[in-house]
């Protein structure tokens, strides 16, 4: 299932990344986006948090912690709504207390 994650996340829109309200890195543009481990999200079918490195055309990287789901072969962001916070915040605070 890390392979899916990995393809899936490989394929994610650069430009839209770049435009998210979230990314840090504005002005620049990114020349890929690669997986660096991903953490199913217990209790939310096909939910993960992605640990992703983007790196620039410039040499420079950051890395991204990305909540969301597998939708075929595509990673879809989760929305404000999506069921994967709750679920999210459950298995924090299991591995909390």
């Amino acid at each position: 299932m890390l392979t899916d994650l990995e393809h899936a996340v490989g394929k994610l829109d650069l430009g839209g990344l770049a435009s998210a309200r979230w990314f840090a890195g504005k002005g620049r543009r990114p020349g890929a986006v690669a997986l660096v481990d991903g953490f199913p999200v217990p209790h939310a079918d096909s939910r993960w948090l992605a640990v992703v490195d983007v790196r620039y055309g410039d040499g420079g990287s950051e890395r991204y912690a990305l909540p969301g789901r597998l939708s075929g072969d595509r990673f879809v962001e989760a929305g404000a709504e999506d069921a994967l916070w709750p679920a999210l915040a459950r298995a924090i605070a299991d591995e909390v207390s």
